[in-house]
């Protein structure tokens, strides 16, 4: 049974990868997990474990589950948009960023008065409060193909240094975590063999304009 000290962990995009090892950590370790993803059902072995499982949207708005949150906050949902800049259309390029960059920024303001609150009524502690986002490699350097995901991978590495400035004077720590490659199953299809929310979307492909093997002057 937890105490009020126990540490608790709102985590989003638990379902899988980095969202769920942080999550089966945190329960091997006892503390309080509220796991969240598009579906409860892909959530149901960290239930079995004991966390609180929930479903959010895509653009991670968390208001009524990170009250939930008690001193750890970690958004770890996302996904990769395959294909060259031109290639994507503008809603492709909308839907990633709504959900890696807005919904990073959607959690953290939902999380931050419930950190804000924990901290102060938790001055001694030698735990902080924490709010982490996952960025990536990805967003040291931008490469084809995959510059939308990169450049998402900025923007949140962006929210969370401007985050740990403005949270500093409440006691609440922010951070962002920006793994390499890892056997995450990140490159699989998310949702079944459906094919549907996956974690690499190909951009609409264009046709070649120029006409095949048409060489074209510099």
């Amino acid at each position: 049974m937890s105490s009020p000290t126990t540490p608790v962990w709102f985590i989003t995009g638990a379902s899988s990868g980095f969202g769920q090892a942080v999550a089966k950590e945190a329960l091997g370790r006892g503390h309080r997990v509220v796991a969240c993803a598009r579906s409860t059902v892909s959530l149901s072995d960290l239930a079995a474990a004991g966390a609180t499982v929930m479903a959010r949207g895509r653009d991670g708005d968390g208001r009524r589950a990170s009250g939930q949150a008690g001193r750890g906050g970690g958004h770890a949902a996302g996904y990769i948009l395959e294909g060259a800049v031109e290639e994507a259309s503008g809603a492709e390029s909308a839907a990633l960023f709504n959900t890696n960059v807005q919904g990073a920024v959607n959690i953290s303001k939902a999380a931050i008065p419930h950190l804000r609150r924990a901290a102060a009524a938790n001055k001694t502690s030698s735990r902080p409060a924490v709010l982490a986002n996952f960025g990536s490699v990805g967003s040291w350097r931008g490469g084809p193909a995959c510059a939308h995901y990169c450049s998402s991978k900025w923007a949140v590495s962006g929210l969370s240094e401007g985050l740990t400035a403005e949270l500093a004077g409440f006691g609440v720590a922010a951070t962002v975590i920006e793994p390499g490659y890892f056997r995450t199953g990140f490159l699989n299809t998310a949702d079944g063999a459906a094919g549907r929310n996956r974690r690499v979307r190909t951009a609409t492909p264009l046709p070649d304009v120029y006409g095949a093997g048409t060489a074209v002057a510099a």
